[in-house]
C-alpha cells in the first residue's frame, strides 16, 4: 500500500479537503495522513471535516517532547514543512512507500507514472523546470528564481521504504529540525534548498520528467495543456496528474495569469479550484494557530530572534488619525499570519510580508535581473505611441514597507526593491512620469504622525496619503489642487485588507479623522458586475460622469486597487471625477492598444506599484480583451 500525506494547520483545511477529494478519486487506495501542525480544535464543524481523513497525525504525537521547542523556532509555513522529514520517517516504518503532496495540490489522475518509477528508486524528485527557457525569454526569472528557493520543487515527493530511502529520511529530518527557514541571502529556503543536495548523496535518488506531474505557475511557460477526445487534459500530449495551485489565491494566481494566454485551458483549472476553495471556505472558522508566539507558552526564543518577539513598541501613536484597536496591540511585533501574507510592525503597524507578488524576498539585496531598466522601456514605449493622440502620464506608488521601513519588524536588504530603484534612475528626469513625492515626504517620521499617509491594517494608502498623490498630478499638469480640509470625527472602527490575517481575529484600527467630502459629487454611469473572487479585477471597467468639473477633459486611468473604483476618498479616482468631465477606470497591467479611441481619452494616467514590478507586462490587448478577462468572472454589468 501507499501511504500519502500533506502538512499543514486548520487555518489549510479547505485546501487539504480539495486534496483528500482528488486523492480519493484517483487513488483510492492509497491511505492518505494530514499531519496536522496545530492542535485539535473544539469547533464541532471542523472536528467533523477533519473525520474525513485516513488518518491524522497530530504533530504533538509527531515530535512528542520536542513539540514546543521545535515549534518555537519556526513561523506557520516552516513549521509545516520542517515536520516532513520526520513524517516520512513515521509512514516508511510502516512498510508503506510514501508521496508527499502540498495541500493546494489536487490529482487529476491516477499517479501510476510516478509510483512506477518508485519502484525502482530510494526518492523521486519533481524540478520546478524540465526545460531552459528559450534566449530572451521573461521566463528566464523562473530559472533566477529556482535558484535562490531550489532546483526541485518539494510541494510532490516520493520515498521508497527502502535503506536508501530511510537514510535520506532521517537525514533529512535532522536538518529540518533546526534549518528549515526562509532566510535566502543565508542559502536557506525551508526544506527544498536541501533537496538540491539528494541526486548526489543518495545514488538511487532519481527525477520524474512526466510534464503532467508537478505542473504549476513555474512551469506553465513549457507545458501546454490540450484535451483528448475524451475530455480528459494533456500536458505536452502525457495525461494530467497533479496541478499545484501554489499560494492559493495570491502570487501563484497571478504568476499562472501571466502565463494563461498561451495555455489558456490553465483558466479552467483554476477557476474549479477557486469554486472549490469557496465552497469549503464556507462556515470555515480556524482558530489562531496554536503556536503562534502569543499562544505558545513562555519559552526561550530561538538564536537571534528574541528582540522580535519580546519587543514591543511604545511608538502606538503613529498616525493622528489612527489609533491601533485592542486586538491589533495585542499582537507582538514580527508575529506572521497564518497564510504567511502580513506582518506585524513596530507600533502596531501591519506590512504585507510575503502573501503577493514575495514581497519582502524583492527587498533582498540582488541583483534586479532588469526589471527597472525593463519597465523604463516599457514606459517610454508607452508614452510615444499614446502621447501620439493624447496627453499621457505614468504614476508609479511606492510599497508600504518602502515608505514606512523604520516600522518593518524585519531588516531590508535594501530599499526601495532593486526595481523601483532601477526605474526611478532611468526616469526621474522626465516630467511626465511621477514617484509619489509628496507620500514619500508625508511618510517620514517626522511627518507622517500630522500627514496619516497610511493606514495600520491596509496595504494601501489612507485617503490622506491619497490626496497627497492627487494633488501631486494635479501640480503637474497645471490644474487646481484639493485642500486637505480635516474633520474631526467621532471614533469609528475601520478594517483594511490585511485585518482578517490572523485567523478569527478581525484586527483593525480606529479612525479619529477625516477629509472633508467635496461639494461636486459625479455619477457612476458604468461598473462592472460585482467580483466574486476579490483576486479577480483584472478587467474590471467603471466611468464616472462630472458635467459641472471644472476640467472639460475625458481621463482614462490604468491601473490597480490604489487607483480604484471611485466609491472611498482612498482611491485616485474618487478624486479625479471630481476635476475631470468624464474619468474612466480600467483595472489592467496592461495599457490596450486602443486605450485612446476605446474610452474617447484625453490624458491617459498608468498607475503602476512597486511590487508589481516583477512582472512587465506586454501592451498587446484591446480595450474589449481586457475587460472580457474580468466579465469571464463575473458576467454582468451594472
Amino acid at each position: 500500500m501507499i501511504s500519502i500525506f500533506t502538512s499543514a494547520n486548520l487555518a489549510y483545511l479547505p485546501q487539504c479537503l480539495i486534496l483528500r477529494e482528488s486523492v480519493e478519486r484517483h487513488e483510492p487506495d492509497a491511505h492518505f495522513v494530514l499531519v496536522l501542525v496545530d492542535k485539535m480544535p473544539s469547533n464541532p464543524i471542523i472536528c467533523e471535516r477533519l473525520e474525513l481523513f485516513d488518518e491524522i497525525l497530530l504533530v504533538e504525537d509527531l515530535l512528542g517532547d520536542e513539540c514546543e521547542s521545535w515549534m518555537a523556532q519556526y513561523d506557520v509555513v516552516e513549521a509545516c514543512t520542517s515536520v516532513k522529514g520526520r513524517a516520512v520517517l513515521r509512514l516508511l516504518e510502516r512498510g508503506d512507500n510514501v508521496v508527499y503532496l502540498d495541500p493546494d495540490t489536487a490529482l487529476f489522475g491516477p499517479l501510476d507514472a510516478f509510483t512506477s518509477q518508485l519502484e525502482t528508486s530510494s526518492v523521486i524528485l519533481t524540478p520546478h523546470q524540465l526545460a531552459p527557457a528559450r534566449t530572451g525569454s521573461p521566463w528566464i526569472a523562473d530559472e533566477i528564481s529556482s535558484l535562490a528557493h531550489g532546483i526541485y520543487n518539494f510541494g510532490m515527493f516520493g520515498v521508497r521504504a527502502c535503506p536508501e530511502g530511510i537514510t535520506f529520511a532521517k537525514w533529512w529530518d535532522e536538518r529540518l529540525s533546526t534549518l528549515c527557514v526562509d532566510d535566502i541571502p543565508r542559502g536557506l529556503f525551508v526544506d527544498q534548498r536541501w533537496g538540491d543536495f539528494v541526486p548526489s548523496f543518495f545514488p538511487d535518488a532519481t527525477i520524474c520528467r512526466h510534464p503532467g506531474i508537478n505542473l504549476a505557475s513555474w512551469n506553465l511557460h513549457q507545458r501546454l495543456m490540450t484535451i483528448d477526445a475524451n475530455g480528459d487534459y494533456l500536458v505536452n500530449g502525457d495525461p494530467l496528474v497533479m496541478y499545484h495551485f501554489t499560494k492559493g489565491t495570491g502570487i501563484g494566481l497571478q504568476a499562472s495569469r501571466a502565463k494563461m494566454d498561451d495555455n489558456p485551458l490553465a483558466a479552467d483549472l483554476w477557476r474549479w479550484y477557486l469554486e472549490r476553495l469557496e465552497f469549503f471556505n464556507s462556515g470555515h472558522e480556524a482558530p489562531l494557530w496554536a503556536f503562534a508566539p502569543m499562544n505558545r507558552p513562555q519559552t526561550s526564543a530561538p538564536a537571534g530572534t528574541e528582540s522580535m518577539f519580546e519587543e514591543r513598541s511604545d511608538e502606538t501613536d503613529v498616525f493622528s488619525a489612527f489609533t491601533p484597536d485592542d486586538q491589533l496591540s495585542a499582537l507582538p511585533v514580527g508575529s506572521i499570519s497564518s497564510d504567511r501574507s502580513t506582518i506585524v510592525g513596530k507600533g502596531g503597524v501591519l506590512f504585507i510580508y510575503q502573501g503577493s507578488n514575495g514581497y519582502h524576498d524583492q527587498y533582498i539585496n540582488r541583483r534586479s535581473d532588469a526589471l527597472g531598466i525593463a519597465w523604463a522601456e516599457l514606459t517610454e514605449e508607452r508614452h510615444r505611441w499614446i502621447g501620439e493622440s493624447a496627453k499621457v502620464l505614468s504614476l508609479f506608488v511606492p510599497n508600504k514597507a518602502t515608505c514606512l521601513s523604520d516600522l518593518y519588524p524585519l531588516p531590508l536588504d535594501t530599499c526601495p526593491t532593486p526595481a523601483w530603484r532601477d526605474l526611478r534612475e532611468a526616469l526621474d528626469s522626465r516630467s511626465d512620469v511621477l514617484f509619489c513625492d509628496s507620500l514619500l515626504e508625508a511618510s517620514l517620521p517626522a511627518n507622517r504622525r500630522e500627514r496619516n499617509p497610511w493606514g495600520y491594517v491596509d496595504s494601501h494608502w489612507s485617503e490622506f496619503g491619497c490626496l497627497e498623490t492627487v494633488n501631486d498630478v494635479l501640480r503637474r499638469v497645471g490644474y487646481d489642487e484639493f485642500t486637505l480640509d480635516v474633520l474631526e470625527v467621532k471614533p469609528f472602527q475601520r478594517s483594511g485588507d490585511l485585518s482578517s490575517k490572523f485567523g478569527t481575529t478581525r484586527v483593525g484600527n480606529v479612525a479619529t479623522r477625516r477629509l472633508a467630502v467635496p461639494t461636486a459629487q459625479p455619477t457612476c454611469v458604468y461598473l462592472s458586475g460585482s467580483d466574486v473572487e476579490i483576486e479577480n479585477s483584472t478587467g474590471r471597467r467603471v466611468t464616472w460622469l462630472n458635467p459641472e468639473a471644472p476640467v472639460p477633459l475625458t481621463l482614462c486611468i490604468v491601473g490597480n486597487s490604489f487607483a480604484g473604483v471611485g466609491d472611498s476618498p482612498a482611491h485616485l479616482v474618487y478624486w479625479f471625477a471630481r476635476v475631470f468631465r468624464e474619468v474612466t477606470f480600467l483595472h489592467s497591467g496592461a495599457i490596450p492598444l486602443d486605450v485612446v479611441e476605446a474610452y474617447s481619452a484625453d490624458v491617459v494616467l498608468f498607475q503602476g506599484l512597486e511590487r508589481f514590478l516583477v512582472q512587465v507586462p506586454s501592451d498587446a490587448y484591446t480595450a474589449a480583451q481586457v475587460e472580457a478577462v474580468y466579465k469571464s468572472h463575473s458576467g454582468t454589468a451594472t
